[in-house]
């Protein structure tokens, strides 16, 4: 359908959209001394820089091809040093746009003069982000508290740009004062908009004058849409991402309207995006030429007969020969022999490399395509290139499969990277094209034993174990790799500084599909508080493993755990002589509607030892704004459990 619509445009576009604007329509400069003296923002003063405007204007343009030509215009003021970054630019954009102008200029006030200082054009800097992206930098000079910058660029964006015009966000983490975004396009071409956050603070206005497309007249269409005093974005803790939550806009052609063509739906599909995947010569060109890694494959799973065994081998020697670059992409950027054998890639090097070498001992591997949690969720119904920028493998054994990534020496095979744990992906197949979902199949599960004594006098001494998969223990190993083993037990240390901490124990730390178990003794002094002929502590010891993330009582946004997750408690505490116990904490149990979440505690006697059990599990993974008050009361009443008191009597006195 697109190869249709373009067929048509290049038969018969001679109308009035084919101007090309290569110079700035957006006013620059024009500042007042009044606009450099600094004064504190009102609606808020605490700020450390402020988006005075921003502007854009997407035209859409035929210049050889459909195309959007797209100019836009930012003007920041430096409030304190703090704000000092916001001086320092990115502009990302696709190798297969265009770059046709851009211009940067600080402003200050010096003894009542306005100084201008512009930024030369030899300190404008591009660099090849990755395959499909390239990046504009600069930084600007002569910025100090007070200082206004300001930068203009043209960016005439093809490939999939005539499908979503631009997306613009008029929300950003400092405050904005005006942003405004003016859209123009012939009538003829109908688009879906969509906006995110706080929609009613955005206002539009539509604007139609006459004229041609082709040999068709008709009207184009020049909208507006304007935002103002937005706040700077508030983060949440358990936020998805930020960009799903901004207050933005975006557009998606969903259809041409020409009466003597009819209506012709135009939506890209990912029937489409799977065909020119397969076709492209980083995509399905590296896995059918993956052949060249056939004999290395075969040789590393010689003697092994069943697939879980080969997984694995297959993937420790991709973990262990590959090096991350730390480039994040869906294609791979060079021959898949050739990055082996540097032992260095992006990330989609290292998982097409790990598909084709399970390919070759026949197991089932499939390209899943996504976008990490950082970049925005992907819509299922529209599929548009540029919303990806990660591949990973989905691995098939029997009935089960996995996705993996291998671009990390300390995660088990079956651990995907939280970044990636974003919603869903699109497997990518000549026959099993489909959207996958993208999580974890274990609990991220945490467990605690500690054995104490309690003194007469209160002292308590014992000993700690945690045993830690999942998250958990990929975390301890990679404070390992960073601080090394003294350096870990210095970190432990500091953890549980209310206890005195000897013998350190770490095991299992070179084997990542193992659990990783910690152990020390421990003493504290006064570990229970006496007052009189009576004991009084908390079986926890101050520490739970737990806190309430969500104080405020108002939630904005869904909280996304990304994983479910697992904690468990059992202290088993030893009775001084002489004493009784008096009173103990409350049994409870606490669930969320569901099977959401589930929290236990339980106390028993036996003889002169009590022990204590907690459990805590949340097996859902989000929980929309609606929820929010039963998962913060739920925290709420966790917390309260875990901070009653357990009262001992003397029983000797006289």
């Amino acid at each position: 359908m697109k190869k249709l619509l373009l067929t048509f445009c290049l038969s018969f576009i001679i109308s009035n959209i084919t101007n090309v604007y290569s110079q700035f329509e957006i006013e620059y400069g024009g500042f007042s001394e009044e606009d450099l003296m600094n004064k504190p923002y009102k609606l808020d003063p605490g700020a450390d820089a402020i988006i005075l405007s921003e502007t854009g204007i997407a035209k859409l343009e035929y210049i050889d091809d459909m195309c959007v030509n797209f100019e836009k215009n930012v003007k920041i003021r430096i409030v304190n040093s703090d704000g000092f970054d916001y001086a320092d630019i990115e502009i990302p954009f696709s190798v297969k746009d265009e770059l046709i102008a851009y211009r940067a200029t600080s402003y200050n006030l010096s003894d009542g003069t306005i100084k201008q200082t512009v930024i030369p054009k030899d300190e404008f800097i591009i660099e090849n982000t990755s395959n499909y992206k390239k990046t504009l930098k600069f930084n600007f000079p002569e910025v100090h508290e007070g200082t206004i910058v300001e930068y203009s660029y043209i960016i005439r964006k093809k490939g999939d740009a005539l499908y979503v015009l631009t997306p613009w966000e008029f929300q950003h983490d400092i405050p904005v004062v005006k942003s405004t975004l003016i859209t123009f396009h012939p009538e003829y071409f109908v688009y879906k908009t969509l906006i995110t956050g706080d929609a009613l603070s955005v206002s539009s206005d539509v604007k139609k004058a006459s004229g041609l497309f082709g040999p068709f007249s008709g009207n184009n269409s020049t909208t507006t849409w304007r935002a103002s005093y937005l706040p700077a974005f508030e983060r949440e803790p358990f936020i998805k991402n930020v960009r799903d939550n901004l207050t933005g806009i975006t557009f998606e052609l969903s259809r041409v309207d020409i009466v003597d063509l009819g209506n012709q739906i135009i939506s890209p599909t990912y029937e489409r995006l799977t065909k020119e995947l397969l076709e492209d010569t980083n995509f399905g060109y590296l896995m059918e030429h993956g052949v060249s890694l056939n004999k290395q494959a075969i040789a590393i799973t010689k003697g092994l007969t069943d697939d879980m065994s080969k997984i694995k081998a297959i993937y420790n020697f991709v973990t262990e020969k590959m090096h991350w670059n730390g480039e994040e992409d869906f294609y791979g950027s060079e021959e898949l022999k050739r990055a082996l054998k540097k032992g260095r890639g992006n990330n989609a090097d290292i998982n097409l490399i790990l598909i084709c070498m399970l390919r070759a001992v026949n197991i089932k591997a499939e390209p899943v395509i996504l976008s990490t949690r950082s970049n925005g969720s992907i819509t299922q119904y529209s599929a548009m290139l540029q919303q990806f920028n990660y591949l990973l493998a989905n691995v098939y054994t029997g009935s089960s499969n996995y996705l993996i990534d291998a671009t990390d020496k300390l995660r088990p095979f079956n651990l995907l990277p939280v970044e990636c744990l974003s919603g869903l992906g699109r497997q990518i197949s000549p026959t099993d094209s489909r959207f996958v979902e993208l999580k974890n199949p274990e609990i991220n599960t945490t467990k605690i034993k500690l054995n104490l004594t309690l003194s007469p006098e209160g002292d308590i001494s014992g000993n700690f174990t945690s045993i830690n998969n999942g998250y958990n223990a990929y975390k301890i190993r990679n404070d390992i790799k960073l601080e090394g083993l003294e350096g870990y037990s210095s970190l432990l240390k500091n953890r549980y500084s209310y206890f005195d901490l000897s013998g350190i124990s770490i095991k299992n730390v070179t084997e990542r599909d193992s659990n990783i178990i910690e152990s020390f003794s421990l003493n504290m002094k006064d570990g229970a508080m006496k007052a009189g002929e009576v004991l009084v502590f908390n079986p926890y010891l101050n520490y739970s493993g737990w806190t309430n993330d969500f104080i405020s009582t108002e939630r904005k946004y869904p909280v996304d755990y990304g994983y479910s997750q697992s904690n468990e408690f059992i202290i088993k505490l030893k009775v001084p002589s002489g004493f009784v116990i008096e009173e103990l904490p409350d049994d409870a149990t606490y669930e969320l509607e569901d099977n959401a979440g589930k929290y236990e505690f339980t106390s028993t006697v036996n003889n002169d030892e009590v022990v204590f059990k907690s459990s805590m599990l949340l097996s859902k993974t989000m929980f929309n704004t609606k929820e929010y008050n039963s998962l913060r009361d739920f925290y709420i009443k966790m917390l309260e459990s875990q901070g009653r008191m357990v009262i001992l009597k003397k029983t000797d006195i006289g």
